[in-house]
């Protein structure tokens, strides 16, 4: 029999301790395996369900990363953590460094800065990040263009067999009353991000990442090529404007907490409610799919289980 290990990672070898961080009032953990920062809160509020970066060979696998000189420096409420990737399979090698920093403000900036060490066939290089489904589905959004406007949106509530939002700069979405969380995307070289529901996938998240999938692909990286991008969380009182015109402000990332957030600093955070508590009705919700037998197309006897 496998241990538990091999069941749940693939592996014999446990996984490290995931790292808790604090950058105001928002909790989160990063995954020094996978360099995966997950479960970023408000609260009882989950606001993303991760960040991560992933480099995609031309089969659409993704070429896992190996961390090394992870460095932490951690305040009560701030924190900053760097660490050196290489990505390196068959003919792909590249290698990156990443900066994830959190201030008391609540502001999250996480950074990839990546060279390719040799030339090799990409489907994807970079940032993405997941927006949770429980907290978004059905929910308002705005989604900002690369002209510097914003839109307005929602969140899909049934699969979106389609990509919901395209060419994205910034994604805002309201987390608690006056308290819009906005998503800014940068690259160079200069990038579009889109989003796509993972609940095709069976995952609970809605994923935003580069490049388009309307865009040719695979593509050759030439050794040598450096790719950065920045992943930054800011708050503000109200949703951006849906008008065409100057986008909204960056919050600055000094030591004062957010006045945005400054309430729920104070209270400081909430524990989640351990309590769950199922409630069976005897009132039809649903009428219940039709059943049926299947038979093997060659028309022999199916063999015995």
């Amino acid at each position: 029999m496998f241990p538990p290990t091999v069941l749940y990672y693939g592996s014999d070898t446990p996984l490290p301790e995931p790292i808790a961080l604090r950058a105001g009032p928002l909790t989160m953990l990063f995954e020094p395996a996978t360099a995966f920062l997950r479960y970023i809160r408000l609260g009882d509020h989950e606001v993303l369900r991760g960040v991560y970066a992933a480099v995609r060979d031309r089969n659409w696998g993704t070429v896992p990363p190996r961390l090394s000189n992870l460095q932490l420096q951690q305040e009560p409420d701030a924190f900053q953590l760097t660490f050196d990737v290489e990505c390196r399979q068959n003919e792909i090698v590249f290698q990156w460094h990443g900066s994830i920093t959190g201030t008391p403000a609540g502001t999250l900036t996480c950074t990839m800065d990546g060279q390719a060490v040799t030339t090799f066939l990409r489907n994807r290089i970079g940032l993405c990040v997941l927006h949770p489904v429980r907290e978004c589905a059905g929910r308002p959004c705005m989604v900002q263009h690369p002209d510097g406007s914003w839109e307005q949106g929602t969140f899909p509530r049934s699969i979106a067999p389609h990509q919901p939002f395209i060419d994205i700069c910034a994604l805002a979405h309201e987390v608690l009353p006056s308290a819009w969380a906005v998503v800014q995307f940068e690259g160079e070289p200069p990038e579009l991000w889109e989003m796509e529901d993972q609940r095709n996938w069976t995952d609970g998240s809605f994923k935003t990442y580069c490049t388009p999938l309307r865009l040719p692909f695979p593509v050759e990286v030439q050794v040598g090529t450096r790719i950065r991008q920045t992943v930054r969380l800011t708050w503000q009182s109200s949703p951006p404007r849906s008008a065409a015109g100057e986008p909204a402000a960056k919050r600055p990332s000094g030591e004062r907490p957010s006045p945005v957030l400054e309430g729920v600093l104070h209270a400081g955070p909430r524990a989640a409610s351990t309590e769950r508590v199922l409630v069976v009705g005897d009132t039809p919700v649903a009428r219940l799919p039709r059943l049926g037998l299947g038979m093997a197309s060659h028309g022999q006897r199916l063999p015995s289980l």
